[in-house]
């Protein structure tokens, strides 16, 4: 992580409580150009950090105050990043919504980038939701407007995306292919924090693929790095997903430790995430006894 990144992300740790109050602050004396903003300025690091409750309140206070100025810019800005919240929350019909209405600004607006980073993150919902001719239609336009911006972190962040679906799809060589594609994006624009993301899919493809040596292998890799950066979200996910590899070698032992470890970092955040890996837990002890 650069030492700058790093210095901001701890500035930001310890002032998040006054600043989510600045933005409160901001909404209650009317100052709506402030209170959309400063939402928007924080969404980058609302997000690593999975602070639901702030996330979706000072979004939900700009998007208010976006509204009030009949400002197109911030209302799509605000709904594109209270779109995620809600996805990642399972809020699927308010995400959608969100969505919906970001990308229709953002193509009134002829905003390319707007528009990417809208279809990338709406046809992230539609492959949650089974929908898988809309991700990928959603995930190609998305990668074709980052190409167009000539915006590589762009297309490794799609790139990543299009992996998922085409793997949920059984299509494993189109989804590795487009992993290590996300891979080789990350590490062109030096982002440790979204490589080590594109890393954990490629492992879940060999891990598909039966060759799950291979896809341990990469998750521990993915795991030292998200140690080092400080990414804990990113940490529980990894050891979700290895200690579901290694309970299907055989090792249920390590990887009921690696699940447990999973689950207590998604309850720390509150991330639904915690009752699914609890279903796994109660899976393979049963298969243990």
């Amino acid at each position: 992580m650069p030492p700058d990144l790093g210095a901001a992300l701890s500035w930001l740790a310890r002032e998040q409580a006054n600043l989510v109050a600045s933005v409160r602050q901001a909404s209650v004396a009317g100052e709506h150009d402030i209170v959309w903003r400063l939402a928007a300025i924080l969404w980058g690091f609302l997000y690593r950090r999975k602070s639901w409750n702030d996330w979706v309140s000072t979004h939900v206070l700009a998007l208010e105050s976006a509204r009030q100025l009949d400002d197109p810019y911030g209302v799509a800005t605000v709904l594109g990043g209270l779109a995620i919240a809600r996805r990642e929350l399972r809020q699927y019909d308010d995400a959608e919504k969100c969505f919906r209405g970001a990308l229709d600004i953002w193509v009134e607006l002829g905003d390319v980038y707007g528009q990417a980073w809208v279809a990338n993150g709406y046809g992230n919902a539609c492959r949650e939701l089974g929908r898988y001719r809309e991700a990928i239609a959603l995930s190609l336009r998305a990668l074709a407007a980052w190409r167009e911006l000539g915006d590589r972190h762009g297309e490794g962040t799609t790139h990543n995306s299009l992996s998922g679906i085409y793997r949920e799809l059984g299509r494993l060589d189109e989804a590795l292919a487009h992993s290590d594609q996300a891979v080789a994006a990350f590490a062109e624009v030096g982002d440790r924090h979204s490589e080590a993301w594109a890393m954990n899919s490629a492992a879940i493809v060999h891990r598909d693929s039966g060759e799950l040596m291979r896809a341990v292998e990469l998750y521990r890799r993915a795991l030292e790095e998200r140690r080092l950066i400080g990414d804990d979200y990113g940490r529980a996910f990894t050891l979700h997903d290895m200690g579901d590899a290694l309970c299907r070698l055989g090792r249920i032992g390590e990887g009921l430790r690696n699940l447990h470890m999973s689950m207590e970092l998604f309850r720390e955040i509150n991330d639904p995430m915690a009752e699914d890996v609890q279903v796994k837990i109660t899976r393979y002890q049963t298969e243990e006894t």
